[in-house]
């Protein structure tokens, strides 16, 4: 089999060419988002021409040509259209490490039985007020690793996952899409987290993967702390903090309203700092 590539939106685009690959029985679907072609094309598809991995398919969705109104429309649109087994949702400045990524990613999902997979995890740290991160992966344009993280050599259980890499088996997506009523572009990985490990404990896992995320890894704005809230609602019964690649969030709401306006003054004093 050929793998493919489509962008999407394009009404009965057919996929074109991208490279010919031998494997199992196995097939990823990368879903990327993108509204930077020229991103997909420097990162992504670079990384992926010299993967011994397949099949694989390549789903851009355009997010430049239609209007989502969140995050979780573009990934469902990309998801409606795939062929494969897993379902591997992607930011457009990630680049893998080498050419046997989705060979040792196609590894790990032997055997599992997860319901979300990712690269970057997030656990409660050494109090309920900090989180940790377990993760392989490289930030930023002069990589670096995540603040407070640890290098991983196995499948660890983590509470959530960093959205520029994670993994859904196309059966979970089948069962429950990504909730479009959450709008904007933030936690949707998070959320789809928290649904995991309600349905089933322990079911959310990070792989000891490494890639390299050129972005700087963090992006505070109002639609962030919009989304948060909605997370808070949704979730407050089920979890007493909130764990996210950003922070721990307390879902008590006076707590979590406290929390909230220190992160704001932190951010005014970090950008006064760096001002100096």
């Amino acid at each position: 089999m050929i793998s493919q590539e489509k962008t999407l939106p394009a009404a009965g685009a057919e996929g074109i060419p991208m490279a010919n690959h031998k494997a199992g029985n196995m097939m990823f679907s990368l879903i990327c988002p993108s509204n930077k072609p020229e991103m997909v094309d420097a990162m992504v598809k670079r990384s992926l021409v010299s993967q011994r991995a397949g099949l694989y398919e390549l789903i851009v969705v355009d997010t430049a040509a239609c209007r989502y109104p969140s995050a979780g429309a573009a990934l469902n649109a990309g998801a409606g259209r795939a062929r494969g087994d897993y379902l591997v949702f992607l930011h457009h400045d990630v680049s893998f490490d080498s050419p046997s990524f989705l060979d040792r990613l196609a590894d790990g999902m032997k055997g599992s039985d997860f319901l979300v997979a990712g690269v970057a995890g997030c656990v409660r740290g050494g109090n309920l007020w900090r989180k940790w991160m377990y993760t392989n992966i490289l930030h930023g344009e002069s990589p670096h690793r995540p603040f407070r993280s640890s290098g991983i050599d196995r499948p660890m259980p983590c509470e959530s996952l960093d959205e520029c890499f994670f993994v859904v088996p196309r059966k979970v997506w089948e069962r429950r899409q990504f909730p479009e009523f959450l709008g904007g572009w933030h936690l949707y990985a998070v959320e789809y987290c928290l649904w995991a490990n309600n349905e089933r404990p322990g079911s959310v896992v990070v792989l000891p993967l490494s890639l390299w995320h050129h972005s700087a890894g963090a992006s505070f704005d109002e639609g962030y702390y919009r989304s948060l809230r909605m997370l808070r609602k949704m979730y407050s019964g089920s979890y007493r903090f909130i764990y996210t690649p950003l922070g721990a969030w307390p879902t008590n709401p006076m707590l979590f309203r406290l929390r909230i306006a220190a992160n704001r003054l932190k951010r005014v004093v970090d950008r006064l700092r760096g001002a100096v």
